[in-house]
């Protein structure tokens, strides 16, 4: 793990974000999450500005040029910053959609719709979720005259409630072909729907179920016209290490403020930091960090210098299942160490509990991941 670059992006992101973090994100975290409130899209809008959400576009678009490895370094530093995992989650999320639109190399779509997501006045979403295997889809495109009618929906949209550009997946069937495309669908087209979505974690990401009532889309909205499912692939594949990179950094946060809280609780007349039954739980929390953020690491590494299969990689996909199961797992330690103060509302240990548990089906649900792996060692082992 290059120790070294981290350190650099972690001072690099103190000083460029670490402001806006704590006097634009932190203040009302708990507000919004009590009412579900979604973080407003001016506080998006000023994070493109500042460079947060277009950090791994090329820097001849105004982005920051970063790979893969030190896009994720720097959302663990933000994440450890930032008290709403929400805001990390979303603009990942929308700098991986960006990141797809300038792989495309369609010139037309860099100008309509990457140059403005860049400089914040845009903001896309990924519209996949669909309630069944890809080709078993409810959300299908039906050829017209000058393009596509659109018909269906998209059960859980992260950053739905604040987007206007969709990156939507549906399927295409004729009596010759099975396929999927994938558009870039406006939120003012005629028919689209946006419903907030009510859940248990991220409760500010935003998280909502879009509608396709029989949208009209012109033919230069097809971002992909075949095989959208490599494509899909290849996206979520990207996502994995990247999706649980700002988990690194809370839960280093929650291990510190954890440590602070023990060692000002006096026990017949000594910390409990100073007890050994303690110092054994944390040093189970340490190991749970450390070796996630090794696992995370390697995967980013691997894939910024181009040594992993684009469309499934084992690392990525044991990155995200690894660092979700041990993020649970760490911040119910520290609720057993701290007792009454871990359930305080204001200690902020549920709401986290609730977000790491979000995880579970995000990027592929971790039971499916699990099978894939068996699946790749049972194939390697066979050969």
């Amino acid at each position: 793990m290059n120790r070294t670059l981290a350190k650099k992006i972690a001072a690099e992101v103190d000083s460029r974000f670490g402001n806006f973090i704590r006097e634009r994100i932190n203040p009302g975290v708990l507000e919004r999450d009590a009412n579900g409130t979604c973080i407003s899209e001016d506080i998006f809008a000023e994070a493109c500005r500042l460079g947060m959400t277009p950090y791994p576009v090329t820097q001849e678009l105004g982005g920051g040029g970063a790979d893969q490895l030190s896009w994720g370094m720097m959302l663990d530093r933000v994440g450890y910053l930032c008290q709403d995992l929400s805001f990390p989650f979303v603009i990942s999320l929308r700098g991986s959609v960006m990141r797809m639109i300038y792989k495309s190399k369609r010139q037309d779509l860099i100008e309509r719709y990457l140059k403005p997501m860049i400089a914040g006045k845009r903001a896309p979403a990924f519209a996949y979720t669909d309630g069944a295997d890809p080709f078993s889809f409810n959300t299908c495109v039906r050829e017209t005259q000058g393009g596509y009618i659109l018909s269906g929906k998209k059960l859980f949209t992260t950053g739905g409630y604040n987007a206007d550009t969709f990156m939507t997946y549906a399927r295409h069937k004729t009596d010759s072909f099975d396929d999927l495309k994938v558009f870039l669908v406006e939120k003012e087209f005629p028919g689209v729907e946006i419903v907030p979505l009510p859940m248990a974690g991220w409760r500010a990401a935003g998280i909502s179920t879009v509608h396709f009532h029989d949208v009209f889309l012109p033919h230069d909205s097809v971002m992909v016209a075949a095989d959208g499912l490599s494509h899909v692939q290849e996206f979520l594949n990207a996502r994995r290490s990247i999706l649980v990179s700002p988990v690194l950094g809370r839960m280093e946060a929650i291990l510190e403020d954890c440590v602070k809280s023990l060692s000002h609780s006096i026990r017949y007349n000594r910390p409990l930091t100073a007890m050994q039954s303690v110092q054994a739980e944390i040093g189970k929390m340490y190991k749970l960090l450390e070796t996630s953020r090794s696992i995370v690491y390697q995967s980013l590494e691997a894939e910024a210098s181009g040594q992993v299969d684009p469309l499934w990689e084992p690392i990525t996909s044991l990155a995200k299942s690894y660092a979700t199961d041990s993020a649970i797992e760490l911040v119910l330690i520290a609720q057993r160490l701290l007792g009454g103060a871990g359930q305080l509302k204001t200690n902020h240990y549920e709401r986290y509990l609730r977000d790491f548990c979000g995880l579970i089906p995000g990027g592929g649900a971790q039971g499916t991941l699990d099978v894939d792996l068996g699946v790749a060692i049972i194939s390697k082992y066979d050969m």
